[in-house]
Protein backbone atom coordinates (compact mmCIF):
# COMPACT_ATOMS: atom_id res chain seq x y z
CA UNK A 1 0.00 0.00 0.00
CA UNK A 2 1.27 3.29 -0.93
CA UNK A 3 1.20 5.57 2.19
CA UNK A 4 -0.32 9.67 1.72
CA UNK A 5 2.25 12.26 3.10
CA UNK A 6 1.33 14.91 5.39
CA UNK A 7 0.93 19.02 4.15
CA UNK A 8 -0.23 21.80 5.94
CA UNK A 9 -2.76 20.78 9.05
CA UNK A 10 -4.04 17.86 7.25
CA UNK A 11 -2.65 14.72 9.52
CA UNK A 12 -6.08 13.61 10.56
CA UNK A 13 -6.62 13.29 6.78
CA UNK A 14 -3.83 11.51 5.60
CA UNK A 15 -4.44 8.67 8.36
CA UNK A 16 -7.73 8.39 7.83
CA UNK A 17 -6.45 7.74 4.37
CA UNK A 18 -3.80 5.65 5.47
CA UNK A 19 -5.78 3.17 8.06
CA UNK A 20 -8.58 2.92 5.93
CA UNK A 21 -7.14 2.91 2.48
CA UNK A 22 -9.44 5.39 0.80
CA UNK A 23 -7.33 8.20 -1.25
CA UNK A 24 -7.29 11.93 -0.33
CA UNK A 25 -9.22 12.89 -2.81
CA UNK A 26 -12.31 10.63 -1.35
CA UNK A 27 -11.45 12.00 1.97
CA UNK A 28 -11.75 15.24 1.15
CA UNK A 29 -15.03 14.74 -0.38
CA UNK A 30 -16.34 12.92 2.12
CA UNK A 31 -15.56 16.06 3.95
CA UNK A 32 -17.34 18.10 1.43
CA UNK A 33 -20.52 16.24 2.57
CA UNK A 34 -20.41 17.65 6.18
CA UNK A 35 -19.44 21.18 5.00
CA UNK A 36 -18.41 22.58 1.47
CA UNK A 37 -15.60 25.15 2.93
CA UNK A 38 -14.29 21.36 4.33
CA UNK A 39 -10.55 21.62 2.56
CA UNK A 40 -10.16 24.96 3.04
CA UNK A 41 -11.36 25.01 6.82
CA UNK A 42 -8.18 21.95 7.52
CA UNK A 43 -5.82 23.54 5.76
CA UNK A 44 -6.26 26.78 8.48
CA UNK A 45 -7.02 24.86 11.36
CA UNK A 46 -6.75 20.90 11.24
CA UNK A 47 -9.59 18.66 11.78
CA UNK A 48 -12.12 18.49 14.96
CA UNK A 49 -12.66 15.61 16.91
CA UNK A 50 -16.87 15.27 15.46
CA UNK A 51 -15.33 15.97 11.54
CA UNK A 52 -12.89 12.83 12.45
CA UNK A 53 -15.85 10.44 13.76
CA UNK A 54 -17.98 11.74 11.21
CA UNK A 55 -15.50 10.90 8.07
CA UNK A 56 -14.96 7.52 9.54
CA UNK A 57 -18.25 6.77 9.81
CA UNK A 58 -18.99 7.56 6.41
CA UNK A 59 -16.11 5.94 4.68
CA UNK A 60 -16.41 3.10 6.36
CA UNK A 61 -19.85 2.44 6.70
CA UNK A 62 -19.62 1.25 10.32
CA UNK A 63 -20.05 2.99 13.89
CA UNK A 64 -16.32 3.47 15.75
CA UNK A 65 -15.83 3.44 19.18
CA UNK A 66 -13.50 5.34 21.21
CA UNK A 67 -11.70 4.42 23.99
CA UNK A 68 -8.79 5.47 26.50
CA UNK A 69 -5.63 3.86 25.60
CA UNK A 70 -4.18 1.63 28.15
CA UNK A 71 -0.40 0.53 28.78
CA UNK A 72 0.61 -3.15 26.99
CA UNK A 73 -0.58 -1.62 23.16
CA UNK A 74 2.07 -4.27 21.36
CA UNK A 75 -1.10 -5.13 19.27
CA UNK A 76 -2.65 -1.80 18.76
CA UNK A 77 -4.63 -0.92 15.66
CA UNK A 78 -7.09 1.93 14.67
CA UNK A 79 -6.10 5.89 14.91
CA UNK A 80 -4.43 7.61 17.95
CA UNK A 81 -4.68 11.06 18.59
CA UNK A 82 -1.80 12.04 20.53
CA UNK A 83 -0.85 14.98 22.66
CA UNK A 84 1.82 16.62 24.05
CA UNK A 85 1.38 18.53 27.04
CA UNK A 86 1.04 22.43 27.12
CA UNK A 87 -0.53 22.30 23.77
CA UNK A 88 -3.89 23.04 22.31
CA UNK A 89 -3.90 20.67 19.65
CA UNK A 90 -2.69 17.03 18.86
CA UNK A 91 -1.22 14.91 15.80
CA UNK A 92 -3.02 12.47 14.79
CA UNK A 93 -1.65 9.12 13.19
CA UNK A 94 -2.42 5.43 12.04
CA UNK A 95 -1.72 2.59 14.40
CA UNK A 96 -1.63 -0.81 12.43
CA UNK A 97 -0.65 -3.94 14.57
CA UNK A 98 1.42 -2.07 17.36
CA UNK A 99 2.82 0.02 14.72
CA UNK A 100 2.53 3.97 13.61
CA UNK A 101 2.35 4.55 10.75
CA UNK A 102 3.17 8.42 10.68
CA UNK A 103 2.37 11.23 8.26
CA UNK A 104 5.98 11.50 7.31
CA UNK A 105 6.13 7.80 5.97
CA UNK A 106 8.21 6.82 9.00
CA UNK A 107 6.89 4.06 10.86
CA UNK A 108 7.75 3.38 14.64
CA UNK A 109 6.34 1.01 17.62
CA UNK A 110 4.23 2.44 19.61
CA UNK A 111 6.71 2.72 22.70
CA UNK A 112 9.40 4.11 20.97
CA UNK A 113 7.08 6.79 19.22
CA UNK A 114 5.79 7.46 22.62
CA UNK A 115 9.49 8.14 23.71
CA UNK A 116 10.90 9.56 20.55
CA UNK A 117 8.35 12.79 20.36
CA UNK A 118 7.15 12.94 24.15
CA UNK A 119 3.69 12.27 22.91
CA UNK A 120 0.72 10.90 25.64
CA UNK A 121 -1.93 9.01 24.00
CA UNK A 122 -5.34 10.08 24.56
CA UNK A 123 -7.66 8.70 22.70
CA UNK A 124 -7.82 5.22 19.85
CA UNK A 125 -10.54 5.37 17.76
CA UNK A 126 -11.22 1.18 16.76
Amino acid sequence: MAYVLQGRNDCAIVSICNFTGKSYDEVMEAGKVLNPAFPDKVRMRGTSHDEIMFLLAYLTKRVWSERTPRRGQEKLTGLCSWHVAGRKQGHLTACISGHVYDTDGKIYPVEEYRRRFNYSLRKVWC
